[in-house]
């Protein structure tokens, strides 16, 4: 039998729903059923775990979908302390439980936005976006401007992220709220080496905002301290021509802005 024949037939349907959120490579799999469930060699944990109904309309800003689940969750706990620098998406799957060919079907897609806590902070609601949303979103495009507007390390910049000269690995000696303190920062000659650049901790990012030596100002906290641990840190631009894309990364071949732009607007104060 289909799917579509089992979610039909008023004594042949056995629904049954499993979530999988997925965050920078990691997975966090549920299901509503009494018991675990195994679909595709996947181990799908049953706890309490609900959902509002699921909306089509022709604006798809307004198909939110509200997945209620326990706070103590591993997945929910990243985003107590503050939200976390990667995407988590949700596929929300369901088949019927006496199906022998186990045809699950995806019902839903989307990506969480926001993060509610109820009941003393013991149940957790979970905003989730359809990802055909983002559709609806204006692209930023390139700006017409004297600093560079490609992002650091992507396609266009071509810097490799990885590159030895571009990513350290250091110690984490000292944590203070959104300061991190990392041994060797301060010796790689550039007394802000690192700023606007990242630190990675965890499978987590943070944008480094200041440096001071060896002290790292992050734009927000770890949700999980990186005390005692070691960081992966990357050498930051301000996408400026001269001072970084020619003197930190000899990358001017591929400077995404427009440094000789005059700064008088002919058009509005004449040519004089």
């Amino acid at each position: 039998m289909t799917f579509a024949a089992y979610e039909t037939d008023k004594e042949l349907a056995q629904p049954v729903e499993i979530y999988e959120f997925s965050m920078g490579g990691e997975f966090f799999r549920f299901t509503s059923n009494d018991a675990p469930v195994t679909y595709l060699a996947s181990v799908y944990e049953n706890i309490p775990i609900q959902r509002t109904g699921i909306r089509k309309t022709l604006d798809a800003q307004q198909d939110n979908m509200t997945v209620t689940l326990p706070s103590n969750q591993p997945l929910v706990q990243q985003f107590i302390i503050t939200a976390p620098g990667k995407n988590a998406t949700l596929t929300l799957r369901r088949y019927h439980r006496n199906d022998p060919d186990l045809q699950a079907i995806a019902l839903y897609k989307g990506l969480i936005h926001g993060v509610s806590f109820s009941q003393k902070g013991r149940v957790a609601e979970l905003q989730i976006r359809p990802l055909a949303s983002a559709l609806n979103r204006t692209i930023p495009r390139l700006l017409f401007s004297n600093l560079c507007g490609h992002m650091l390390y992507d396609g266009r910049c071509k810097i490799v992220e990885a590159a030895p000269e571009n990513q350290k690995l250091l110690p984490v000696t000292a944590v203070s709220g959104n300061t991190i303190t990392c041994t060797g920062a301060g010796s790689f000659g550039l007394s802000d080496f690192f700023e606007a650049g990242f630190v990675t901790f965890a499978g987590d990012y943070r944008l480094v905002v200041k440096q001071t030596g060896d002290v790292l100002e992050l734009l927000l906290p770890f949700s999980t301290s990186p005390m005692g641990q070691t960081v992966k840190c990357n050498k930051g631009c301000k996408h400026r021509v001269t001072a970084d894309c020619l003197n930190r990364f000899a990358n001017t071949a591929n400077y995404g802005g427009f440094p000789y732009v005059p700064k008088k607007n002919p058009f509005q104060t004449g040519l004089d």
